[in-house]
């Protein structure tokens, strides 16, 4: 029984491990849209940069407006942006209420 007991253990814990897939750090060229510098509710301080982002879906072409979250050391470089620039980053991309966003890891010069 306790055999048992400590396979089944071991069978969730794959599972969870397989079940989890990590996203992938993937690298973007983006034209940026808007800078947005903003407080979060600690007082540190972070930018936001919206850009347009090019998808296709079943053949289909079409635009969204994205964000990339910067924080710490990379949000002092990235307030320093503005609309109308282009920007090389290596970002983490995340899935919110069904929407793709982004969180910058670091820019390429």
């Amino acid at each position: 029984m306790k055999k048992m007991m400590q396979l089944s253990i071991i069978l969730m814990l794959i599972a969870g491990l397989i079940g989890t897939a990590a996203a992938q750090d993937t690298m973007i060229t983006a034209k940026i849209d808007q800078v947005i510098t903003k407080l979060d509710k600690n007082g540190n301080e972070y930018t936001r940069l919206m850009f347009t982002d090019n998808r296709e879906l079943n053949g289909i072409k079409y635009q969204t407006t994205a964000p990339i979250m910067c924080f710490g050391n990379i949000n002092a470089q990235a307030k320093s942006l503005k609309a109308g620039d282009t920007v090389k980053m290596i970002v983490k991309p995340q899935q919110y209420n069904g929407s793709t966003s982004y969180v910058a890891l670091a820019i390429v010069k």
